[in-house]
């Protein structure tokens, strides 16, 4: 209940943020060409819904296991109606036995389970808060989506080396940088494959600043300038040809 309600709040907040940047987001943009006047215009292509899946985050953590480890032990699973509850159900019983499958065949290959690793005894489709250590490329956990409460702990000898586990993925939606030394994020930050990078955050998306994914991780942006203009026929406009003698004509909307 507590993720809905910042949800609702956060789908209010992009709507008013999009009513007023709207003008400015898909004002004309003149490109100067061999032409009298030549440019691009942003024509709406009418009312849309969104509907976008929540996920539970995939987290990848280098080091402190045992404190999030300690922290995962501690998270408030039952009913998804209770503010305090932290982990709810799945959404339904295959997904959770596909879940349970991911785990189980990462653990035969190699990865250790240090907290949960299998359904809960009770009603529902509710799978223990899980963390799997020493997870490899070669491990199921490390190769595929795994959509539950399920973190991977995955070991790197440096920084580089963290980079190229990040990027031997089919995904790329987003990644988390942690460290004290910003400059040095910075430049790991323009390495990594992903559609957007958080340095000393998780990541999340802003109404404010474009989201989305590269790799299988999909096409295009939603929010921001780049989002909205998804929405719209990006329509090129040419006039011409240009000649020093003829007037310079200015596009209206």
């Amino acid at each position: 209940m507590t993720e809905a309600a910042t949800e609702i709040e956060k789908c209010a907040v992009t709507c008013d943020f999009c009513a007023g940047a709207a003008p400015r987001f898909l004002a004309d943009e003149p490109i100067e060409a061999n032409a009298t006047y030549s440019g691009v215009v942003f024509d709406p292509l009418g009312v849309l819904l969104a509907i976008m899946p929540w996920n539970y985050p995939f987290w990848q953590f280098f080091r402190f296991a045992e404190l999030f480890r300690e922290r995962v032990l501690r998270l408030e699973v039952g009913d998804p109606l209770d503010p305090e509850t932290q982990i709810g159900p799945m959404a339904r019983m295959n997904l959770r036995d596909e879940l349970h499958d991911q785990v189980e065949r990462s653990v035969a290959g190699g990865a250790r389970a240090v907290v949960g690793g299998a359904p809960l005894d009770r009603a529902g489709c509710f799978y223990a808060p899980t963390v799997l250590d020493k997870v490899t490329p070669e491990h199921v956990a490390f190769r595929e989506e795994v959509f539950g409460p399920v973190a991977s702990i995955i070991h790197a000898r440096d920084a580089n080396h963290a980079v190229a586990l990040a990027n031997d993925s089919e995904f790329g939606l987003g990644a988390a940088l942690w460290t004290s030394d910003l400059d040095r994020a910075r430049k790991l930050s323009r390495a990594i494959d992903a559609g957007a990078v958080f340095i000393n955050g998780m990541v999340a998306s802003d109404t404010r600043l474009p989201f989305g994914g590269i790799k299988k991780s999909g096409y295009g942006r939603e929010l921001g300038s780049y989002g909205i203009r998804e929405f719209t026929n990006i329509k090129t406009i040419w006039i011409g040809p240009k000649r020093p003698e003829e007037e310079t004509w200015t596009l209206q909307s």
